[in-house]
């Protein structure tokens, strides 16, 4: 039998296995069997079996070229290098949904056996979110994108993997940003079965809470991921286009920022109850939604797939989902109660109205990012990376004051003289670094403001780890590694941000035509450009050329630029870039082209603290993996932590 038939065969297997087990979690649900409910937990591992074979049955076509199959005739060819072979697995549209099915298969399998012991209620709300999620996708993978349909003419080699998509970050940066929107089903599953069980204390997110740092990783990650391959890839030296296909994985990040802020409110003083949710449904329909807007074709962007129908289902699958969650949701007494309960004893000028403020903030942005994103698809007029800007400068800026104001507010009542003096140390510092980028030459207005507010943040975060640390000691590490996990998490956003500001505001681009032996002079830095070599690889032939740079006479590296011609792709050039990186800036060459009278063309760029974003994402995934799980520390209920004031005198 052939691969496509094997795969076929436990592709629709697990559509129906996936029905089975839906249908069972609804009859359990209405009729309160709920003995039936572990039917449908057997047919959902069962589905999960078939999916995880239909997967291996992919990848091995891939990796033996099997090109009876269209899906791999259409992203592969026999020259492609393995490491390749296996990542082009979601190199198009239907690989890359099968990829989203066998994400939510193992995480609903995983989730399965962790929620055993929960009420039957709140283990057939959060069944029925995984298995009705993973249905729909099966549905569109089985009938609409099938991955093992067979080519319609057996070809000796195949098409080949796009070569922009032949760079490491294209290996990591798609499965990484999936496991982001998928890892949110299984959050707001566990919110299903809080609203079906009628509990809503912070068990549910006691129980969701390593998925949502973790999963909040993955999606930042494949975010800076997909900026660095831009970055090295495309060849025009910037990092960040506002694509609508960028900004469709960046709302969701946006709002599920505010939703765990939210959920730390909700588990220390059972505040922002309702937000919390609101703010939960929120993302998940904003991943879908960025799906949409990858696949459906309306869009123009570089990083999205071929148009295609396909998009309207993912639409009409937002609709039913938010309008079936929703209702569940108000229709729900006790949930109503929430409302007035969030209300109570509240206070805006506290940690907590700050999280709300910073909610509010995280929302209009993400809503000005949509507005630009989304109405071309209405109006046809499209708008420009400066509009994108000026929208989110201002919110930006609020966002990094919140944030600071924030980490020096807390839930208990403080000593009010300690608090004035840690505020006018954090401006006043914030004030010192802002005169300092001016004598640097830095004097830009904007970049002064958000300067100013990236560094008042910084130096809230610094005092409030410190202060902790301080208080109590060494091992407060361990037993409160969830606030020093965040702590870390603050630390890397404000290293980003910085690394963002610098770059973009103070960028030097320049193209020049040269010959072999011409230099060129850049600050301290003298470029020297050697003679262009010829080099055939496995499935592709390069044209680079030497650069060495200099700095006060001493040879610190020597780039190469390239130009390559590949096997399955003779008819377009693509360009790969050479940089040097350094803590103040990169130095960044990409090669254009050759001239008949021997002469080169040669974009050169120079991108200060460009690498303090790449920093500063590991800073914030590292804060992420230690925050999300429990050390030594034990869960206590303080109810002097169940008020929230600004602080005043005792």
């Amino acid at each position: 039998m052939e691969l496509g038939s094997i795969g076929m065969f436990f592709q629709i297997s697990a559509l129906i296995l996936c029905l089975a087990s839906v249908i069972a979690y609804i009859y359990a649900y209405l009729t309160k069997a709920y003995n039936i409910k572990n039917i449908g937990n057997y047919l959902f591992i069962a589905t999960s079996v078939a999916v995880i074979i239909a997967s291996i049955v992919l990848f091995t076509a891939f990796a033996i070229s099997d090109f009876s199959i269209e899906y791999v005739a259409r992203y592969s060819d026999s020259s492609l290098p393995m490491f390749y072979k296996i990542s082009a697995f979601w190199g198009g549209q239907a690989g890359s949904l099968l990829l989203w099915v066998l994400l939510l298969v193992l995480f609903g399998t995983i989730e399965l056996f962790r929620i055993k012991n929960m009420d039957n209620k709140y283990q057939l709300g959060f069944m029925l979110i995984m298995a009705g999620t993973t249905l729909f996708f099966t549905v569109l993978v089985s009938f609409l994108q099938n991955p093992f349909e067979p080519a319609r003419r057996i070809l000796l080699d195949g098409a080949g993997l796009n070569p922009l998509l032949q760079n490491p970050g294209m290996v990591i940066h798609p499965p990484t940003l999936y496991v982001g929107y998928v890892g949110f089903t299984v959050i707001i599953a566990h919110s299903f079965g809080a609203i079906l069980s009628k509990d809503f204390s912070a068990l549910w997110l006691k129980m969701a809470r390593p998925w949502s740092m973790i999963i909040w990783a993955f999606l930042t990650v494949g975010i800076v991921i997909g900026a660095w391959w831009a970055y090295v890839e495309l060849g025009w030296g910037g990092y960040w286009a506002w694509d609508p296909v960028e900004n469709a994985s960046l709302m969701p990040w946006f709002t599920a920022t505010a939703f765990l802020h939210s959920a730390y409110v909700y588990e220390k003083t059972g505040k922002l109850k309702v937000w919390t949710f609101i703010l939960l449904i929120i993302t998940f329909e904003l991943t879908i939604l960025g799906t949409f807007i990858t696949r459906s074709g309306l869009i123009d962007s570089v990083h999205s797939f071929a148009p295609h129908p396909i998009g309207y289902y993912f639409l009409i699958y937002i609709f039913i989902s938010a309008f079936v969650y929703i209702f569940m949701m108000f229709s729900n007494k006790e949930f109503k109660s929430l409302i007035k309960n969030d209300e109570e004893e509240f206070k805006f000028l506290s940690r907590t109205g700050i999280v709300l403020i910073s909610n509010w903030l995280f929302l209009a942005i993400s809503l000005a990012i949509a507005f630009g994103t989304l109405t071309p698809v209405i109006t046809g007029a499209n708008y420009t990376i400066s509009y994108y800007n000026r929208a989110t400068a201002p919110f930006f800026m609020l966002i990094f004051f919140a944030s600071g104001f924030g980490l020096l507010t807390g839930f208990k009542i403080a000593n009010v003289v300690t608090y004035k003096i840690r505020l006018i140390l954090s401006f006043s510092i914030a004030i010192i670094g802002v005169i300092i980028m001016a004598l640097l030459g830095y004097t830009d207005k904007i970049s002064l403001m958000l300067g100013f507010t990236i560094y008042f943040s910084a130096v809230a975060v610094l005092i409030r780890t410190f202060t902790s640390l301080r208080k109590g000691g060494k091992n407060s590490l361990l037993k409160a590694n969830r606030f020093y996990g965040a702590m870390i998490i603050h630390i890397g956003i404000v290293v980003i941000a910085f690394g963002v500001v610098m770059s973009s505001f103070y960028m030097f681009k320049g193209e020049y035509s040269v010959k072999p032996d011409f230099v060129l002079n850049y600050n301290n830095y003298v470029f020297q450009v050697g003679s262009h070599t010829s080099v055939k690889e496995q499935n592709y032939i390069a044209e680079y050329v030497p650069i060495k740079i200099y700095k006060n006479d001493k040879l610190l590296t020597t780039a190469y630029p390239e130009m390559r011609i590949y096997n399955s792709h003779s008819s377009e050039i693509f360009r790969e870039v050479a940089y040097y990186s350094q803590i103040s800036g990169d130095l960044y060459f990409a090669l254009y082209s050759f001239e008949h009278d021997g002469s080169m063309v040669i974009l050169f760029i120079h991108q200060p603290f460009v690498s303090w974003i790449w920093v500063g994402c590991i800073i914030m995934v590292i804060g992420a993996f230690f925050g999300a799980f429990n050390f030594k520390r034990r869960e206590q209920e303080d109810n002097n932590n169940k008020k929230s004031y600004l602080i005043s005198e005792k």
